[in-house]
């Protein structure tokens, strides 16, 4: 048997129909959710043949042509009346609505909590697909954040394909006689199973590939409102700080090489990384509670237009335009069919590494050897001995680096 891969969605669909009453199969959880007209594509209704390949029809049974016309009969659900139209977003009122609605349903409080973490462990596991995509960049393209409009989610329409797929799936093999155990494991075969119908670089898992048409919508969003001047500015950005590294790149190794750099000089890919790294510290900053730190309040990050959610966003489009097909340089050339590069992602990594340790004011003992191992998985070189006085040195020159960027990035910002 195969173990549920997404526990917490397979007790979410235990939960829906245990509290069925004298009904057949429950509550329809996806009507719970209802989504307000937007200008995207209507939905459209699940695919019988994508739902329900030969193999996942013969693993009901003998009794699985009955259990089958069962969930495909609307009248063997209890679905939501009451539901308002919403237009999900990442302010989540779409999902706190569903779960305001659930809690009035029999079992209705647990069937809440199972909602938000079923939603949660989708989330999660959304973002390790995307990986190496950069946490913060992958969380803002599933989620829509990219101006300060409120946008669709592009994860919300996966959610709800999931709900769907796994509660009709649940349901008929329990209809059909299987137990929690065996019901799960279908669904779990369903959604990690090939893309049935999936043609070339379709093929693949079924939930993949709706987390990866997610990140296309949610690509294509971005492309449409950054407009190609905010393109272009990003481009400039980081031609100009390539060539103004010699002076102002903060992490040099001992021999002056920059850090971290592979072959000794650095690429524009290398920069992007590094800040686009630094803004997102920057909008962690803004969120914590603690606070700004002076280094960014003193080259200007303080200001009223550089909101959290904005920060990001330059540094959304600082990545893809290091992310487009090497030597273009265009990420206005379809930005869905970008590829997902590893390399870039240890780049991220070990930026990242080398900024909080020019940033603290508690400088660990593990630091040199932490960032020496970052350093040589992204490809680049300095002993762990040296890391103290790089760090030491760097952040005077940290400052003048933020005292550059601070003016050029705000151009950059949503309108």
């Amino acid at each position: 048997m195969v173990n549920p891969r997404l526990p917490l969605l397979a007790t979410l669909l235990e939960q829906a129909y245990a509290s069925r009453g004298g009904g057949i199969a429950g509550p329809w959880l996806p009507s719970f959710f209802k989504r307000a007209p937007s200008r995207g594509q209507r939905a459209r209704a699940l695919d019988r043949s994508l739902l329900w390949p030969d193999e996942l029809r013969a693993a009901l049974g003998p009794r699985g042509a009955e259990a089958l016309l069962a969930v495909e009969d609307p009248a063997s659900f209890v679905s939501c009346g009451e539901a308002r139209e919403v237009l999900p977003t990442a302010d989540l009122a779409w999902l706190a609505q569903a779960r305001q609605l659930l809690a009035r349903h029999p079992h209705g409080r647990a069937l809440s909590a199972a909602l938000q973490a079923a939603y949660d462990e989708l989330h999660a596991l959304a973002l390790a697909e995307l990986r190496p995509l950069p946490v913060g960049t992958a969380r803002r393209v599933l989620d829509g954040l990219f101006d300060d409009a409120q946008l669709v989610q592009p994860f919300a329409a996966v959610f709800l394909k999931v709900l769907a797929v796994g509660q009709e799936v649940y349901i008929a093999a329990r209809l059909a006689g299987a137990d929690h155990g065996r019901a799960a494991s279908l669904v779990t075969l369903r959604l990690f199973d090939s893309h049935p119908t999936g043609q070339d670089a379709e093929r693949g898992p079924y939930l993949r590939s709706l987390i990866l048409g997610a990140r296309s919508n949610g690509l294509k969003r971005l492309e449409r409102n950054s407009g190609k001047g905010q393109q272009e500015s990003a481009r400039a950005l980081l031609a100009g700080a390539l060539h103004a590294a010699e002076a102002l790149w903060p992490w040099r190794s001992a021999r002056g090489a920059p850090l971290p750099s592979v072959a000794g000089t650095l690429t524009l890919r290398e920069v992007a990384a590094c800040l686009a790294s630094l803004l997102r510290l920057v909008a962690s900053d803004r969120r914590g509670h603690g606070g700004l730190r002076e280094v960014f309040a003193a080259a200007g990050f303080g200001g009223q237009e550089w909101l959290a959610d904005r920060a990001e966003v330059v540094a959304l489009l600082l990545d893809l335009i290091a992310l487009a097909p090497e030597g273009t340089g265009e990420a206005s050339e379809p930005w869905e069919t970008l590829t997902l590069d590893e390399a870039y992602g240890r780049t991220t990594e070990a930026a990242t590494v080398l900024l909080r340790a020019a940033l603290s004011t508690r400088p660990s003992p593990r630091d040199g050897a932490l960032i020496s191992a970052k350093m040589a998985r992204a490809g680049g070189q300095i002993a762990a001995a040296e890391v103290a006085a790089m760090v030491a040195a760097a952040r005077p020159r940290l400052r003048e680096m933020l005292a550059w960027l601070e003016p050029r990035a705000r151009d950059l910002l949503p309108r």
